[in-house]
């Protein structure tokens, strides 16, 4: 991205870049301390533009219109920024994708443990009913 911002000459993008910079240098410094739980987060402004709509569909849907939104007005103070927060929307779709497959995926193991526990349950029970 600093490339594209130094390339491009585009003061938005730079300020943009240096301020992405210094918020992911926070998140690492403050994530050091800590274990991640991996979620993602509430989404607030979506939550509090459209309360009416679960999480899930806040972050797959609302939160992407507001990237489209706001990346349609910065196309007029940087063509470059408005595409790139435009260009998020379509990012952050993916990701939330992303983790309901993973989410599935998860419950799908749990499930199957669940059922070849109950079966090498049931094998235990025989096999030591053989003894008796």
């Amino acid at each position: 991205m600093f490339y594209l911002a130094c390339a491009l000459a585009d003061q938005p993008l730079m300020n943009y870049w240096a301020a992405w910079m210094v918020a992911v240098f926070v998140q690492w410094q403050l994530s050091k301390k800590e274990i991640h739980s991996q979620y993602a987060g509430r989404p607030a402004l979506a939550m509090l533009l459209c309360p009416f709509v679960s999480e899930g569909m806040a972050r797959f849907v609302i939160e992407p219109l507001i990237c489209l939104g706001v990346g349609y007005e910065l196309l007029r103070c940087s063509d470059a920024l408005g595409k790139l927060v435009m260009s998020c929307a379509f990012s952050l779709m993916f990701l939330e994708n992303y983790y309901r497959h993973v989410t599935r995926q998860r419950q799908r193991e749990v499930i199957d443990a669940r059922i070849e526990a109950e079966a090498l349950n049931q094998g235990v029970r025989e096999h030591l009913g053989d003894f008796k």
